[in-house]
């Protein structure tokens, strides 16, 4: 008999006890109770009670709608004090969290402040373009470098995140009706910034392609010859982190798998390879595609002109391969599940039972896309993931700080009274969000709550795009499982 860590002795009273954090935990990843509640079906929490709701979106179940995507919204940023409170982590990787975290955090200023502008026809030029890849060249090249392992000094983060503190600054005051002037003060801080931070051939090549649309731009060359509206750059802005999302979160998913896997005692030529747990994933999603559509299209194009305009191509592409994507969609469906269930049995002769739940779990909720509305099935995909995420990174920092630092992180010194610190933190970005973005539909006010003259709503929901990018990157390195992360795990 192949012995796992779930076939391991132990007292029927373990499933209901939360081990102690310095406690080694076989097989699960906290403990039966806390794996099962929160990462295999925390979704039915939210689903059950949708479920028996009305069918009219979204005014049938409203508080249920608003409960689960604040819930989404929270959990981006239960990673940040961990990133920016612990010393040692933000050391570690201290480029990627302020060059990168700074552009994005000027992308949301600028989104907010041009929110009501329109550029007239033929505004931008080669040089707007030139400025724009050169400015981002930049920031690449001191990413590359710092994944390379080189040391990234204070200087050369400030010199290459100075290009976008300009053409903010500029730009809520120039670029509306200065743009040359606008356009000169940043392509000359571009510049600047370029001969400071790059190295040799990148150096010349940023500075030839400045100063060619130079020529251009003095020449009278115009990029465009459309409006362009900011609200429809932020829009497309969002369509990419929508599309990012449907990656990002059943990953987690698998990840929560691999988890498992690594911590079986299975041989290790044995182990499931990632490649089955992705299908056993991501293998309902054409089917599912499919399915959406065909129920959904219409309130999905009726959820505003911008999704219209980036999303309704895609949703006609996937309506008119249905026929396509039903069967295809049922022979992935089966072939994954089977696929996984070979494997396991190979691994564990199926008794890895943290694995199977969770596997039970996914495909279960996969499964309620054809007995419930889609975008209900929708929402309790997105809180199942939230939920998943919060109490993974409380188990992360439960184990990680469970013995005393040298010296101590602020972060370890507030979760001495952890509770009552993320209870707070939690407690007023839920409310803000909530309180913004469905107050008023809820009666909870009737004149709207503006910041910076615009709708509360319309700024958290720019807020929410540009963090959202945050989140997505952060996510895609910081729980890679290096030594410092597997122990903590």
């Amino acid at each position: 008999m192949v012995v796992t860590s779930t076939t391991l002795t132990s007292s029927p009273s373990r499933w209901w006890q939360i081990p102690r954090a310095t406690e080694a935990v076989a097989g699960w990843h906290v403990s039966p109770l806390v794996d099962v509640v929160a990462y295999h079906f925390s979704w039915l929490f939210i689903l059950v009670p949708l479920a028996l709701a009305g069918e009219t979106h979204p005014t049938d179940y409203l508080a249920l709608w608003a409960i689960g995507i604040t819930t989404s919204f929270v959990h981006r940023h239960v990673t940040m004090p961990y990133v920016y409170l612990d010393e040692g982590v933000f050391q570690a990787h201290k480029p990627r969290f302020t060059l990168i975290p700074g552009v994005l955090l000027a992308g949301f200023i600028a989104s907010v402040a041009l929110q009501q502008w329109a550029a007239p026809a033929r505004f931008f030029t080669p040089l707007d373009v030139a400025v724009a890849v050169v400015a981002v060249g930049i920031v690449v090249a001191v990413w590359w470098r710092d994944r390379h392992a080189e040391t990234i000094s204070n200087r050369t983060l400030l010199v290459a995140g100075a290009p976008f503190v300009v053409a903010v600054v500029a730009g809520g005051v120039l670029l509306p009706g200065h743009h040359d002037a606008f356009l000169g003060i940043v392509t000359a801080s571009v510049l600047a910034a370029a001969i400071m931070v790059l190295r040799g051939p990148t150096r010349v090549a940023a500075v030839v392609v400045v100063v060619a649309a130079v020529g251009l731009h003095l020449g009278g060359q115009s990029l465009n010859a459309r409006t362009w509206r900011t609200n429809a750059l932020v829009g497309a802005a969002a369509m990419v982190a929508a599309l990012w999302n449907v990656w990002h979160t059943p990953a987690q998913k698998v990840g929560i798998l691999r988890v498992y896997n690594a911590k079986s005692t299975a041989p290790v030529d044995k182990k499931v390879p990632l490649w089955v747990d992705r299908l056993l994933v991501f293998g309902w999603f054409p089917f599912l595609a499919a399915l959406l559509v065909d129920r959904e299209r219409d309130t999905i194009l009726q959820q505003g002109k911008v999704v219209k305009m980036y999303l309704g191509p895609i949703v006609d592409g996937i309506a008119a391969a249905s026929p396509v994507l039903y069967p295809l969609g049922i022979l992935g469906i089966v072939v994954s599940i089977a696929t996984f269930l070979f494997y396991e049995h190979r691994a564990t002769g199926l008794r890895n039972v943290p694995r199977l739940s969770m596997a039970a779990g996914i495909t279960l909720l996969s499964a309620s896309f054809l007995v419930a509305s889609p975008l209900k099935c929708y929402v309790a995909y997105g809180f199942s993931h939230a939920i998943e995420y919060i109490v993974f990174v409380w188990a992360f920092q439960r184990r990680r700080y469970a013995v005393p630092l040298s010296p101590p992180p602020l972060l370890q010194t507030l979760l001495q009274r952890g509770a009552l610190f993320y209870g707070l933190f939690i407690g007023v970005i839920a409310m803000a969000y909530f309180v913004s973005e469905f107050g008023r539909p809820l009666g909870l006010y009737t004149e709207p709550i503006r910041l910076f003259g615009l709708r509360s709503g319309l700024v958290i929901y720019v807020w929410a795009i540009w963090h959202s990018f945050a989140h997505f990157y952060f996510d895609g390195f910081l729980w890679k499982m290096r030594p410092a992360v597997r122990a903590a795990l």
